[in-house]
């Protein structure tokens, strides 16, 4: 079972993955919390338990000032890894924030556009 302090939100955001300070590959941030993320990438790209850091590439991402975020790896599967964000800046999170909004956002037009299709489909009947 699962268990989380945070919700999950799911993203997605281009990241440079840099290990030992040097680079190691690119990534897909697949969801956030206020406390981690996981990024979708090849298994080998850096060992579990230890201190890397990512460079948000995605044009969505606004932290322009401070681009490197640094995460301890904290699990790594077939997928990819899941980081757990060390002493992240404001900046870093309130922009990580707007990732979440805007796809959780998208996600309410989404389903907002379906219920009015589908009312619109229910009155033409």
């Amino acid at each position: 079972m699962d268990h989380r302090l945070c919700n999950r939100t799911d993203v997605s955001a281009d990241v440079a993955v840099y290990c030992c300070g040097k680079f190691a590959g690119r990534g897909k941030i697949r969801n956030v919390s206020r406390e981690g993320l996981f990024i979708d990438c090849l298994p080998g790209i850096c060992p579990v338990h230890i201190c890397i850091e990512i460079e948000v590439v995605s044009r969505d991402y606004r932290a322009k000032d401070d681009q490197r975020m640094c995460g301890y790896v904290i699990h790594r599967s077939g997928q990819g890894i899941g980081l757990m964000l060390v002493n992240p800046s404001q900046n870093q999170l309130h922009s990580l924030s707007r990732l979440r909004r805007d796809r959780i956002r998208a996600e309410s037009t989404l389903v907002a556009t379906a219920r009015v299709e589908a009312v619109a489909t229910k009155a033409d009947r």
